[in-house]
């Protein structure tokens, strides 16, 4: 009796031992997509956080030559550096032929520009890996709890959002006002232009995110102006916020804005015509946004400038 009892302990042990084993060679499949609009000698530049060793494949219309290149961003809060300075201080490059690149990033954060090296259209840069899954202990103390551990973060859902669209000729502008009734953590304009759709997060913007909108460029040229009114100045002079960098994209984001002002936003057509969407969102996350303020990646995203001469 003693013997099978001894016998039966061991093939549990086994059978444990075994799950243990299996649990720990399981990887968890990743795969994402990033896709966008280029023309030739144009380029685009996308902040990545790989965790594990990562294959990238760039897929472009056929008889195009879109190349890839990736540099290795050792300060991971600061943003990356745009097209010209990836393309001359890459790690590693993929140079395309045929329409297909691709190459393969170990873990870290990394700046990989796609390059528009020849012909123009869509483009699609897809990463999958497989991440190595450590084997939870058992009893596992997260069974039954969907939000528990590291499978729950929690984000910053907007307040209330506003989407405002409309078509400009060179040199026109349309302005909207916002009022502020009660407060607010931070407020945010996604301006963006007639390069083409933008998918939008559905939470608050991440610098990776307005910088990848930033370094899109088709030809038009629109600006994003913010003025504020609640301050004793005038508005009409200068405005208080703007992102007047190339492309048609836009974005300025305030933190803590003053209750009980108006704020108005104003799209102007520097260069080029064509529609437009401005959407307004606000939030009242006050830890996240006292989180983000410590960011200096966060906080150089805001805006491009301060205190300028809007257009006449």
């Amino acid at each position: 009796m003693n013997s099978s009892r001894l016998y039966s302990g061991l093939i549990t042990l086994f059978l444990v031992l075994l799950l243990a084993v299996s649990s720990a060679s399981a990887g968890s499949q990743v795969s994402w997509t990033k896709s966008g609009l280029l023309y030739s000698g144009q380029g685009i530049v996308h902040q990545l956080q790989i965790d594990c060793s990562t294959q990238l494949v760039l897929q472009a219309p056929a008889g195009t030559a879109f190349d890839l290149y990736a540099m290795k961003n050792y300060n991971v809060f600061g943003s990356c550096q745009g097209v010209s300075y990836v393309r001359t201080h890459h790690d590693r490059a993929s140079i395309g032929s045929g329409g297909i690149s691709s190459l393969t990033l170990e873990p870290g954060t990394w700046c990989v520009a796609v390059y528009a090296r020849s012909g123009s259209g869509q483009y699609q840069l897809i990463g999958s890996s497989t991440c190595p899954v450590p084997p939870r202990p058992y009893p596992d103390p997260c069974f039954g709890n969907s939000c528990c551990g590291d499978q729950c973060q929690p984000g910053c859902s907007p307040f209330k959002t506003d989407v405002k669209t409309g078509y400009l000729y060179q040199g026109q502008s349309q302005t909207f006002g916002y009022y502020i009734p009660a407060h607010r953590s931070y407020i945010e304009w996604i301006l963006t232009g007639p390069c083409g759709s933008e998918i939008i997060p559905m939470s608050m913007m991440s610098a990776g995110e307005v910088q990848t909108m930033r370094t899109r460029f088709c030809g038009p040229d629109f600006d994003l102006y913010i003025y504020k009114q609640g301050d004793q100045r005038n508005w009409g002079w200068y405005a208080d916020y703007a992102d007047t960098g190339s492309g048609s994209d836009g974005y300025v984001g305030v933190a803590y804005p003053l209750t009980g002002a108006t704020y108005y936003a104003q799209v102007y057509a520097k260069q080029g015509s064509g529609q437009y969407t401005l959407t307004c969102r606000s939030y009242t996350c006050q830890d996240d946004v006292v989180m983000m303020m410590n960011r200096p990646d966060i906080t150089t995203m805001m805006y491009t400038a301060t205190s300028v001469v809007p257009p006449s």
